[in-house]
């Protein structure tokens, strides 16, 4: 159902190291057959699918990665310094039709309704640490962070009649957004043999945003014909 790549590469004859990592599902190109038994499953137990009988009726669009990046360094036998960086995103995607037929004629399409959901939502980190050891029983270490967890929703739910025209039409769009900036300055001292004293200040800035658009529209509206003169 997905797959990854991992490497780890050596720098500066051992005085540094770059750790990489990525993963990606594709089940949105290549649907095996792991992800057919558990999709299969869940039809059986979602309320929701029972009165559908084709498997394609509702069939989500899934796909995520994430991507993992270290890199460090020794500037001398006391300072280490080291960066990180972190990227993941989900994607899921649904667009079915719902078609109202007689119940006479089933060739006689009463009308349709067309849902359109998709749904994004990702966190993003960047990471910068600088530790010294300054003596046997002295250690600061320094780090400055920044995350974002994001969540971004789209849904439509539009009803035609039998002509084409639109006469209904529901649309919402949602943002969620949570940024954290961070900063930490730690020093451990090592008193006595069984004494540790730890001190330090932290500066944290966090931002939340959270916005909805609801759009409505109710009534015929004509589907106009497009012409094109050449």
């Amino acid at each position: 159902m997905s797959a990854k790549f991992n490497a780890n590469i050596p720098l500066a004859s051992g005085r540094g190291a770059l750790h990489f990592n990525v993963r990606r599902a594709y089940t949105d190109i290549i649907r095996g057959n792991l992800f057919e038994k558990l999709y299969a499953n869940y039809r059986e137990q979602s309320d929701q699918l029972q009165d559908q009988t084709s498997d394609d009726f509702i069939r989500p669009d899934f796909s995520f990665y994430d991507l993992n990046l270290k890199a460090s360094y020794k500037l001398s036998q006391r300072d280490l310094v080291s960066f990180s960086l972190y990227n993941g995103r989900d994607d899921l995607e649904t667009s079915y039709d719902v078609i109202d037929r007689a119940p006479d004629d089933p060739s006689n399409i009463l009308g349709v309704n067309t849902f359109t959901e998709i749904a994004e939502w990702g966190n993003r980190g960047l990471g910068l640490n600088w530790s010294r050891n300054w003596s046997t029983n002295y250690y600061s270490s320094l780090q400055i962070a920044e995350s974002d967890h994001y969540f971004n929703y789209f849904f439509e739910d539009e009803e035609f009649n039998s002509t084409g025209d639109r006469t209904r039409l529901y649309r919402l769009v949602r943002n969620n957004d949570v940024r954290d900036l961070q900063a930490n300055f730690h020093n451990e001292i090592n008193l006595f043999k069984n004494h540790r004293l730890s001190a330090g200040v932290n500066f944290s800035n966090l931002k939340i945003e959270n916005r909805s658009i609801i759009e409505e529209e109710s009534g015929v509206r004509k589907n106009k014909a497009k012409t094109k003169a050449n």
